[in-house]
């Protein structure tokens, strides 16, 4: 509960910050693959995967959560066009 009241708090912090967009937008990323990867072992650990296949499924899940951010991005700039298709 206290992880997720600072996660609250750093957001709200940044959403009123005049940061410039894209150092929030980085912001959001991380935090959002930061909390995904936490996640994820956080669930593995709790159905009794072992530790280092929940690390590894943790940071695999992070970094997806990452790139999904990242075509997020990509399909929202004016002319952007996919290399590759869902």
């Amino acid at each position: 509960m206290v992880l997720a009241g600072l996660k609250r708090a750093l957001v709200e912090f940044f959403d009123s910050s005049d940061m410039h967009d894209s150092k929030k937008s980085n912001f959001k990323r991380a935090t959002t693959a930061v909390w995904g990867c936490a996640a994820i072992n956080d669930l593995l650990l709790a159905m009794s995967a072992s530790n280092p296949v929940s690390l590894l499924a943790g940071v695999v899940g992070g970094i997806w959560l990452w790139n999904q951010d990242l075509d997020e991005k990509i399909e929202d700039k004016p002319g952007a066009s996919r290399v590759y298709t869902h």
